[in-house]
């Protein structure tokens, strides 16, 4: 089970490993908290529960689970779900947090992950930069409050710099640990739900910006850079 998380390209790199990986196994994709329609729109097929979808015996390649909500789609749980997501012959990767479409974030209440997951993938759009900070940045005051915390003294009319993304990048890769220690309330002789879980970052948008900028990420970073990279990766997991 995949997740996706962060900024600048997360419904994007949905699609992109959902397509890749159609071609091995049946793909069921879905959202933790909400979409726009049009960003499930690739998927063969949809339906309004996984109760339908697993009733299904051909489901088709690419599958998308969600129900609509005016302008946005939600996918519906109930508790006896959980155990379906253990079919392996399903990979399911959905997408685990909001931007408001921004290339940058502050998590807050959210990713809202599943235990089941094994695979996560942190997307951060690179179009932020040189841009004020608060233009550019979901919950940009959470992102200041935090990052002045280490005696740093930046506001909203902050241009970006790699600072910031190094910042955020540290942040979101982070996500999965926080999250599974809230799930044990930090104590850690409870069994981790997932221990083992892979999480790679991906610069994404890296078209927008110089070269030289890219290159200085990858001087610090064995990160995936575009679209292109991030699915070679996944290509090797499965």
């Amino acid at each position: 089970m995949i997740a996706v998380i962060g900024s600048g390209g997360k419904s994007t790199t949905l699609k992109s490993i959902s397509l890749l990986l159609s071609a091995k196994r049946k793909i069921c994709c879905f959202t933790t908290t909400r979409m726009a329609a049009s960003q499930l729109d690739f998927a063969d097929k949809s339906y309004d529960s996984f109760q339908s979808f697993f009733a299904d015996p051909s489901p088709p390649n690419i599958s998308a689970v969600y129900t609509p909500d005016p302008m946005h789609v939600k996918t519906p749980f109930q508790l006896s779900d959980f155990p379906l997501f253990n079919n392996s012959e399903i990979l399911f990767v959905y997408e685990a947090d909001g931007a408001k479409m921004l290339p940058l974030k502050f998590h807050k209440n959210d990713p809202v992950f599943l235990p089941q997951t094994t695979h996560v993938i942190s997307v951060i759009g690179l179009k932020c930069l040189f841009q004020p900070l608060k233009d550019v940045c979901f919950r940009s005051e959470l992102f200041i409050q935090k990052y002045n915390e280490n005696k740093q003294q930046i506001n909203g009319e902050q241009i970006v710099g790699l600072k910031e993304i190094e910042f955020a990048r540290k942040e979101y890769i982070s996500q999965w640990d926080r999250w599974d220690g809230e799930w044990r309330n930090f104590d850690y002789k409870f069994e981790s739900k997932n221990e083992n879980v892979v999480v790679v970052n991906v610069f994404n948008q890296i078209d927008v910006v110089e070269k030289s900028v890219v290159d200085e990420l990858r001087e610090k970073y064995t990160d995936a850079f575009g679209q292109e990279e991030i699915v070679q990766i996944v290509d090797q997991w499965f």
